[in-house]
């Protein structure tokens, strides 16, 4: 029997591109998602890059998924804090210079 995504569904992908308006992320048993720029962070996002790169490992929430053409809109920031413990600790090593930045630039305002 096929696995459907749901919506809430916390995932885990490989980036497959990075646009100026999002991220792509190929997930498992076929699925593709987007997570546009806006759904990227709660801050203003000066630069996609460094959110994420080609091939990382990134989780993210299923907003939206149209399981007949096995595409899904995905968020980042949506994820709970409870839900961000779920996260590895590869993946805070990476947010954490971004997150760093964040609030740097947070102070100087």
């Amino acid at each position: 029997m096929e696995e459907f995504l749901k919506p809430g569904t916390i995932v885990k992908g490989t980036v497959s591109g990075i646009e100026k308006y999002g991220i792509f992320v190929n997930l498992e048993n076929g699925y593709n998602g987007m997570i546009h720029i806006s759904e990227i962070s709660e801050k203003f996002v000066h630069d996609i890059n460094s959110y994420a790169t080609l091939g990382s490992q990134i989780t993210c929430k299923v907003l939206e998924v149209d399981n007949q053409m096995k595409r899904t809109r995905l968020s980042i920031k949506s994820l709970k804090k409870s839900e961000m413990k779920k996260i590895n600790f590869s993946e805070l090593k990476r947010m954490l210079p971004i997150w760093i930045k964040e609030k740097m630039e947070e102070i100087k305002d």
